[in-house]
């Protein structure tokens, strides 16, 4: 009996404390999120319809989260909790884009990240959680050489045991850094991670999903290596068939980014894309198949179809009849991109129809466009033939105005646009906070 007494009282007294390793705050904040109905996380977080997202729903889950970053802030968690949890959770804020929509100013995480990088801090962390570290480094912008340094040679050091998908993200965290001239040995260190990538691809069965993580790499003014593009057009063509039309359409785009596909190849990928284009029909959320198409991976495929120079009027018709034929099934992000899309195209076809559809959609939702979206919408802003009807240029600008009014920043890049499309029409004090925070 004062056995059984014993193992009852520690599993309750000690075992769940020392599991969870969290303060009381934290665990009520916990409670909050998890005991949400399911109905209205799915409204919240999935892709669920044509107006799933909605920004005000964040601010259902801006408290508990708020409480869970002040307590990963404050001296008194951090030394009980274990450096990977609190990793964890910046990640967690960093996946889903709400790291900085709640933090007041930055002071909470920059102390949360030089806690991390104190020595017998760091130590503590296994190889797997660096790269995860880098990223989030990396969102918060440290510029400490050192610590980029130090992080960057235990992520090589540990590449060997790292998957395909792994070394990919570490990939892309030396381009940023590279770009951002932040660590000198950039180069030397990308150089020994397609070593890696490319001795794994040709080891193991082959994932699509690892080569576009791969390719997420190569998006900007970097292209990937000859060798590695080579191998890497090699193996998707050999895979093709067994490839689905969701994944092929994203793989496709992010070749096209990558690097100068061979007219050989996309002569491979045609057939392939003609039955996208003409035959998979879009994703039934009811009864989901592997063989639909998502809207926003059909997309991404004219996209790449368009970087490639491969869009005549004749394939542009086609694309506008399958989207208008499913337009209740397109998302905000979907309908925003689309018209992205269309707009730089529209010199070879002019998608009457289609602009029509997404003007009067802008005009109805203009509160669920988001900063993203907002400055995609300002592409040819200035263009005498611009695709946005007056009336709905004058609700974007409201949008904008009440956007730059919120206390948080918006993003560099979204400002820039901003400020290049809307300058005459911005009021004198939101113009002047502009040009002191870009420097003008």
């Amino acid at each position: 009996f004062f056995f059984v007494f014993f193992c009852f009282f520690f599993f309750f007294f000690f075992k769940q404390k020392t599991a969870y390793e969290i303060s009381a705050c934290l665990v009520g904040s916990e409670m909050c999120i998890r005991d949400r109905s399911e109905k209205e996380s799915k409204n919240i977080f999935e892709r669920n319809g044509p107006l799933s997202y909605k920004p005000n729903d964040f601010e259902l889950v801006k408290k508990p989260l708020r409480i869970i970053l002040d307590s990963i802030a404050s001296p008194e968690y951090r030394e009980k909790a274990h450096p990977t949890v609190l990793v964890n959770v910046l990640n967690y804020f960093l996946k889903r884009k709400t790291l900085y929509l709640i933090a007041k100013n930055n002071k909470e995480i920059s102390e949360v990240i030089d806690y991390l990088l104190k020595e017998d801090v760091f130590s503590k962390l296994p190889d797997n959680y660096f790269v995860t570290l880098g990223m989030i480094l990396d969102s918060s912008d440290v510029r400490d050489e050192k610590a980029w340094e130090k992080i960057i040679e235990k992520i090589l050091n540990a590449r060997e045991k790292y998957n395909l998908k792994t070394l990919g993200k570490a990939l892309v965290l030396t381009i940023k850094l590279q770009s951002k001239k932040v660590w000198k040995g950039c180069e030397k260190a990308q150089s020994q991670l397609v070593e890696e990538i490319t001795k794994k691809l040709e080891k193991e069965e082959f994932d699509p999903t690892a080569v576009i993580a791969i390719l997420n790499a190569y998006r900007g003014k970097t292209k990937a290596p000859e060798e590695l593009s080579k191998l890497l057009e090699k193996l998707v063509r050999k895979n093709i068939e067994s490839i689905g039309p969701s994944i092929f359409s994203e793989l496709f785009n992010k070749m096209t980014f990558a690097y100068q596909m061979s007219n050989d190849f996309f002569d491979d990928c045609k057939e392939k894309i003609s039955k996208i284009l003409q035959e998979i029909p879009f994703i039934n959320r009811k009864t989901p198949s592997k063989d639909d198409i998502d809207p926003k991976y059909f997309i991404m495929l004219v996209m790449g179809l368009g970087k490639k120079g491969a869009l005549d009027k004749e394939t542009i018709q086609k694309i506008e009849a399958r989207i208008l034929e499913n337009k209740d099934k397109l998302i905000p992000k979907d309908i925003i991109t689309l018209y992205t899309c269309l707009t730089k195209n529209k010199r070879i076809h002019n998608p009457v129809d289609s602009f029509k559809f997404i003007n009067g959609w802008i005009a109805e939702n203009i509160k669920a466009i988001d900063e993203g979206m907002i400055s995609k919408l300002l592409l040819d802003w200035k263009e005498k033939d611009c695709s946005l009807e007056k009336e709905v240029k004058e609700k974007v600008k409201e949008a904008v105005n009440e956007m730059l009014k919120r206390e948080r920043n918006m993003r560099k890049d979204t400002l820039r646009m901003v400020y290049r499309a809307l300058d005459e029409d911005l009021p004198k004090d939101i113009a002047e906070k502009i040009r002191k925070l870009l420097k003008l």
